[in-house]
């Protein structure tokens, strides 16, 4: 069995209105009162949720994998189905032969 890692994100968003004298100003009240606490976002500030591989080489590896397995089997079929003294030598089999050994180093 193969392993997996998942990145899970949520959005949470609200909406917050303060009087101020300028919109700088104002950013600048609604940071201060979040990170004084004032401001909490909670689960009915919920946007999204997205689910994202957060290891981008585990993934490349696992479908490479696939590819190279699918491949292998898709040619071997249609390579066995010449004659042993008709074989193609540069068949594309043979070479997805060599990297399936290569990518198992």
């Amino acid at each position: 069995m193969k392993s997996f890692e998942i990145q899970v994100t949520e959005k949470l968003e609200r909406l917050v209105e303060v009087e101020a004298e300028s919109f700088d100003e104002a950013v600048l009240i609604v940071e201060e009162k979040y990170r004084n606490e004032e401001i909490v976002l909670d689960s009915s500030d919920f946007q999204y949720v997205t689910f994202e591989t957060k290891d981008t080489e585990n993934e490349y590896r696992n479908l490479v994998d696939e590819l190279i397995e699918y491949c292998y089997k898709d040619e071997e079929r249609h390579y066995e189905e010449f004659e042993d003294d008709e074989k193609p030598e540069d068949h594309i089999f043979l070479k997805i032969k060599r990297l399936k050994v290569l990518n198992n180093l």
